[in-house]
């Protein structure tokens, strides 16, 4: 049995995890964001109708989030137990499950996406440049999905830079499928956001299929498709649902809250998923050291060594601290940079930069938040996660900010204040759980197959 003792909770070995974490977590960002700063250079309309797209795949991308999660807890106990070959049998069944929702998400998505924009206030180009690109998409994002379950199956094993490497190559050929498709460059059509979603999901599906081929070489699942046995199965739904329902808390949340955005006006919304996606930089930061502690944790209780856990998470929330501040700081320092890269229009612009001084408020109190929900998650603590989404998103966030913007007038400013507000609850609550150590005990049992 691998034992993770207190030799091992050191900066350098959270570091040899998250490190490589980041980059991937960046990096699969990465297509969309191209896609944003080239499409935003076409014209506002281009960008929200793209930016709105991105919102529901990322709609989309709670049950990408709840199957990474779940399995990655998995994967991580049965690593920390030495046990391998039942790691191999419950990976290879997740990831059949994982694929075929990831089928079915395509298919419900496609057929909802006119009508969830419509009901987003989304009209004239602004729809007609989401479905563009979100008609195409819909047909690459089972890809999209098994991209991402396979990198945390990585993670989880405690191997962070085979997914650093995938994706990394699959961004440099996304950037020049990008440039090529949208503007018409190195002999390709001019197709604009069709090319942007074209040239995406090629590169999606491109990750998808080289991590399959080195996850089956390195004994993570089995070649092929094999059928889920019913308890590994049900231990991989206790785990994810929880997630998913948290997850689609959130996107609920700021769907609603974007609407919010979308009423004062479009250009205003168009600033706002500019910011997200510039902020994303340090928010994909703060979500490695997250999917860190949750792997480490689930290592170390797999070892029975809870201690060594507590030490870990404690590092690595320090460590997404440090990091997130800093790289706030940069983005704060130089605002209008930042925004110019992404689009010309000056009334983005000037709504992006307000836009940011909110944004950069969260990122210390994100830093703590993420990681030790991480930690909880980590541990089977999804239930309390969920729940504490819920009080953070809904009952702060969204009923203070209504009031604030639109029954005291206060507009973006009231609405874009309860941002903070909210991951400074979230951050609180999180913090008390952990080191209650109330979740010590929680193990995955080792005779699930």
């Amino acid at each position: 049995m691998v034992r993770i003792g207190l030799k091992d909770s050191s900066n350098k070995y959270v570091l040899k995890l998250a490190l490589p974490i980041v980059g991937t977590n960046i990096l699969s960002r990465g297509p969309s964001v191209v896609d944003t700063a080239f499409v935003g250079h076409i014209g506002a309309a281009q960008l929200a109708g793209v930016g709105l797209a991105q919102l529901f795949i990322f709609a989309a991308q709670s049950f990408t989030h709840a199957l990474a999660i779940a399995g990655t807890v998995m994967i991580a106990h049965r690593t920390g137990e030495n046990n391998f070959s039942v790691r191999q049998h419950e990976g290879s069944g997740n990831f059949t499950i994982s694929l075929i929702i990831g089928v079915l998400l395509s298919f419900i998505f496609y057929h909802l996406t006119s009508v969830a924009g419509d009901l987003m206030g989304a009209t004239g180009d602004v729809h007609k440049y989401l479905m563009e690109y979100s008609n195409i998409f819909w047909y690459f994002f089972a890809f999209k999905l098994l991209n991402y379950f396979l990198a945390s199956m990585f993670q989880g094993s405690g191997d962070s830079k085979t997914p650093l490497k995938v994706i990394g190559s699959i961004n440099i050929l996304n950037v020049i499928l990008d440039y090529g498709l949208i503007f018409g460059k190195f002999g390709l059509p001019e197709m604009g956001v069709a090319g942007a979603a074209i040239a995406t999901g090629i590169a999606e599906t491109t990750g998808a299929l080289v991590l399959y081929l080195i996850a089956v070489k390195r004994r993570l699942i089995q070649a092929g498709i094999s059928l889920p046995h019913i308890e590994p199965s049900l231990k991989f739904a206790e785990l994810g649902i929880p997630v998913l329902g948290e997850r689609l808390l959130n996107i609920g949340m700021q769907l609603l809250f974007a609407r919010m955005v979308i009423a004062i006006s479009v250009t205003a919304y168009a600033a706002h998923q500019m910011g997200v996606n510039i902020e994303m930089i340090s928010l994909l930061s703060g979500f490695a050291f997250m999917q860190t502690a949750t792997a480490l944790v689930g290592q170390t209780l797999g070892a029975k060594n809870p201690e060594a856990a507590v030490i870990l998470t404690k590092r690595a929330s320090r460590m997404s601290l440090v990091v997130m501040t800093i790289l706030g700081l940069l983005l704060i320092a130089f605002p209008e940079f930042w925004v110019k890269a992404f689009t010309i229009d000056e009334e983005v612009i000037a709504f992006g930069k307000r836009f940011l001084v909110y944004g950069v408020l969260c990122m210390p109190l994100m830093a703590v938040a993420l990681t030790y929900s991480g930690g909880l998650r980590g541990a089977g603590e999804t239930k309390y996660v969920m729940y504490v989404s819920l009080l953070g998103g809904w009952i702060v966030r969204l009923s203070i900010a209504y009031i604030l913007g639109f029954t005291l007038g206060l507009g973006l400013d009231g609405i874009w204040v309860m941002m903070p507000i909210d991951w400074a609850v979230r951050a609180l609550f999180y913090y008390k759980r952990f080191y209650s150590r109330n979740w010590e005990t929680q193990l995955i049992p080792s005779n699930l197959i």
